[in-house]
């Protein structure tokens, strides 16, 4: 009767242990760019239940308008896209970095002013949109969680 009952028990214990093990290196769902952007800018501010639904029906709401105007700026043949990724791996190669590797990829791609026009007029009404974004977050915070998330002066260099 004892090993039954042991037996019971370690299978009861081993199979809800087992799903937590695996759910421990599981990896989190990745979030859009709506959730991402509110996730930043809330992480270290105490949300009221309230607070939290409307933020989440906001992201909701942009993730996929963000996702379509984000898609909308990569204005890039496949040609040109596998020219950008050589001349990444060369100025790497070469020891570039940062302005010297994008400057290099740039001058790789040579976009033509169609795209140029076009990436252009995408990446404005990204903005627009990522602006919008911001400020119905901040609305749905009181001023003094405002005020916490509130971007501070950067300092100049050389100062």
């Amino acid at each position: 009767m004892r090993n039954a009952a042991f037996a019971v028990t370690l299978t009861l214990t081993l199979g809800m242990a087992f799903p937590l093990l695996g759910a421990k290196g599981e990896k989190k769902p990745k979030l859009g760019p709506a959730a991402a952007a509110a996730a930043k800018m809330v992480k270290d501010l105490t949300l009221g239940d309230e607070q939290k639904a409307k933020i989440d029906a906001i992201t909701t709401e942009y993730d996929p308008k963000l996702a379509d105007a984000t898609k909308k700026t990569d204005v890039l043949t496949p040609e040109q896209k596998k020219a950008k990724e050589d001349a990444v791996k060369a100025a790497k190669a070469a020891g570039k970095k940062g302005k010297d590797v994008r400057q290099a990829a740039d001058e790789a791609v040579k976009l033509t002013d169609t795209q140029k026009a076009s990436q252009k007029e995408a990446k404005k009404q990204l903005k627009a949109l990522q602006k919008e974004l911001h400020e119905k977050l901040l609305a749905v915070l009181t001023p003094e969680q405002q005020a916490q998330v509130q971007p501070k002066p950067r300092k100049k260099k050389g100062n």
